[in-house]
């Protein structure tokens, strides 16, 4: 009897021909999973490795047996640190402890590998955590990439930038780079001393131009615009200056000689090398060897004026004109030496200027000139800058009076005998 509100339903049920195929779509679906993933595994061209927690190897793929140059069979007998170079095992490790600790899902690692036969390369793993099934515990899997050609390479250009900078700190030559906006790029120590600073990093990222070359000789500015070195770089251009100035940290200049080449990447210009020296010495050089050769030529003029058996006048017309060129003076003179009356005799006199004191023929008596009697017999120079403060006699009040403020005696010597004087006068203080 069937009670009310009872269900009288029977539980459907599969017929067992379902219940078969159900289960061979779901092994075929298995089976081609597992064979895709074969064919990933076997047929990638990064290195794939398995290993247990403990680090030894389940399987390989021919990618990284080719690597290592090692079997699949010979890799179940080493463990991953074995094979990895002795720097980087305690790091690695460290991370592989992290994973399994789940303080991370994966990491990656650049590190060296010693292969079967001792040589090493160089790697970037991927590493991950492969979760574990009934069927299968968890392993590690690591993704391996051979970049050995990029280490060497960056290895090469790291060499590269050694030898350059090397380079750079050894030579003697100041050198500096720049952008196209003028930009310090790098400089070296000869550089960052002459222009007066401590430190490079005083230098890079600053414009050099408003840095050192700023201002002309003339003290005009100088725009960035007009400056040689960017006109050049911007016409892809060497510039050769060699007379200019750069100016220091502290504010003061000194001559310099540079070049300027541009740089080029792709044919386009990204900037130039500027390379510099101080020139002050050679300045020097050259200032001294014009006043030398000013004054060979002063003496072989006077040498040729006495030899053409001039006239007293004419020898000493001649003789005051070729020295003005080498010293400047307002009033000139030359002393005879008289023995007999112990005065000197005023010879000639070259001046614009009319004075009782300088007169042709007068004679001074040497103990009212005691410089040119001291000169007469130390056979030695005088030279008074600023006679105001510097007068010692009633000749130098006098001279002072006529508004001299600084003069020059010299002996005038024949065989080693002091025959007389010759002296410029100046109305200039240190003329």
């Amino acid at each position: 009897m069937q009670h009310a509100g009872q269900n009288t339903e029977k539980p459907q049920t599969h017929p067992p021909s379902e219940d078969v195929t159900e289960r061979k779509r779901t092994e075929e679906a298995l089976r081609k999973s597992e064979e895709r993933w074969r064919s990933v595994f076997e047929n990638s061209a990064i290195g794939v490795a398995l290993t247990d927690l403990n680090g030894r190897f389940l399987a390989t793929n021919p990618t990284y047996q080719k690597m290592l140059g090692y079997t699949d069979e010979e890799f179940q007998t080493v463990s991953f640190l074995e094979i990895t170079h002795e720097d980087y095992r305690e790091a690695n490790l460290a991370l592989v402890t992290e994973l399994l600790k789940g303080k991370r899902d994966q990491f990656q690692i650049e590190k060296q590998y010693r292969r079967k036969d001792g040589s090493f390369i160089w790697v970037r793993n991927n590493v991950s955590l492969v979760p574990g099934t009934e069927s299968m515990p968890q392993f590690i899997m690591a993704l391996s990439e051979d970049i050995t050609e990029r280490k060497q390479a960056e290895e090469a250009l790291q060499k590269s930038e050694e030898r350059v900078r090397l380079i750079l700190d050894s030579a003697a030559e100041a050198i500096f780079g720049c952008d196209t906006e003028g930009t310090c790029l790098f400089c070296n120590p000869a550089a960052v001393r002459l222009l007066g600073y401590e430190e490079p990093v005083e230098l890079l990222g600053k414009n050099m131009h408003s840095l050192e070359h700023h201002t002309r000789k003339d003290g005009t500015p100088f725009t960035i615009d007009e400056c040689p070195i960017y006109v050049g770089f911007h016409k892809n251009l060497g510039v050769h200056i060699d007379d200019d100035i750069f100016w220091r940290k502290d504010g003061t200049s000194f001559p310099v000689e540079y070049w300027s080449h541009p740089m080029l990447r792709d044919g386009k210009t990204v900037g130039a090398v500027i390379t510099f020296f101080d020139i002050t010495e050679r300045k020097r050089a050259e200032e001294a060897l014009r006043k030398s050769e000013q004054r060979k030529r002063t003496l072989l003029e006077i040498n040729n004026a006495i030899i053409n058996n001039l006239t007293q006048e004419a020898l000493f017309a001649s003789a005051y004109e070729a020295i003005r060129r080498v010293v400047p003076f307002d009033r000139a003179a030359f002393l005879l030496y008289r023995p007999e009356t112990k005065t000197l005799k005023l010879l000639s006199m070259e001046s614009d200027t009319e004075s009782e004191f300088f007169r042709l023929g007068k004679e001074y008596d040497l103990q009212e000139t005691r410089i040119s009697a001291w000169v007469l017999d130390r056979q030695q120079a005088v030279v008074r800058g600023d006679l105001e403060k510097e007068q010692q006699s009633a000749g130098d009040r006098r001279l002072v009076a006529e508004g001299i403020q600084s003069y020059c005696v010299v002996p005038l010597v024949a065989m080693g005998n002091s025959i007389g004087n010759f002296t410029v006068w100046s109305e200039s203080k240190y003329r």
